[in-house]
């Protein structure tokens, strides 16, 4: 029983954390005015901020707590997947040719990566014995999402390890937190599907931990100063390797640019 206390209080301790450092992450994108240049993560972040203050003024384990947390999910999975696509066009800023070619092929690739992770769904969803079924639909929809909207990041951190291409530290550190925070939350929802409703205190507080480790790393790193401090990540080409590379980037770049105009 202790110890079952001890979780809660983590726990709780741990979302009082997290929801403090929403707000700071926040007021941080206000104040530096990155929030111009990041709209849809300044969204997600506000989002995040509404949904922990209006279930913090309602009562646990209620319906009404239950339907707020059911609406504002398919909310925020929707604010994830355009600061993802956010991401993405950061990436090309640079190549605006390839950013128009994008607007079909995201589409395809983002299909492609929900097909990817609900072929995964079997082990969620055989032989669970969640007392509320409607809650195990929803975590499945999650874990879908952050499998798929990770497996687009993949494709975008492959691209950036072959290309040589110069990004801002700011989206960088945007690929690095979001990769991270997708594949751990994917993997702890899967764990509790599969797990059962026994592992929800501890799943929580480890759920909790990393969404704590994120959101800092984003109020200490995410900066003005980031924009102007470039990284070539990947490979260590030649600086003739390098060059031709860019070169076809470029290429290809005027090319989609010329087509487009036809």
């Amino acid at each position: 029983m202790a110890a079952v206390l001890s979780i809660d209080m983590m726990n709780r301790w741990l979302w009082i954390t997290a929801s403090l450092s929403l707000v700071v992450l926040l007021l941080r994108l206000w104040h530096t005015g990155l929030w111009r240049r990041y709209r849809c993560f300044t969204f997600v972040v506000l989002a995040e901020v509404l949904q922990a203050l209006v279930l913090s003024l309602i009562k646990p384990r209620t319906n009404a707590y239950g339907w707020v947390y059911l609406v504002s999910v398919p909310l925020l999975a929707i604010c994830y997947v355009l600061a993802v696509l956010e991401v993405y066009a950061l990436v090309l800023e640079r190549y605006s040719g390839l950013g128009k070619l994008g607007r079909w092929a995201i589409s395809f690739a983002l299909a492609v990566s929900l097909i990817a992770a609900a072929v995964t769904v079997y082990p969620d969803v055989s032989g669970s014995l969640d007392p509320y079924p409607v809650l195990l639909y929803m975590r499945v929809f999650q874990r879908i999402l952050y499998s798929a909207l990770l497996f687009f990041l993949l494709v975008i951190t492959g691209f950036l390890l072959w290309f040589p291409v110069p990004l801002p530290r700011n989206t960088v550190l945007h690929t690095i937190v979001f990769g991270l925070f997708f594949a751990s939350q994917a993997l702890l929802l899967l764990f509790r599907n599969v797990g059962g409703a026994g592992l929800t205190r501890v799943l929580s507080v480890a759920h909790m931990g990393v969404y704590v480790f994120c959101v800092a790393a984003w109020c200490i790193f995410l900066s003005p100063r980031g924009e102007r401090t470039t990284y070539i990540l990947g490979q260590r080409w030649s600086r003739e390797t390098q060059d031709r590379l860019v070169a076809q980037l470029d290429t290809i770049n005027t090319a989609l640019l010329r087509a487009a105009k036809k």
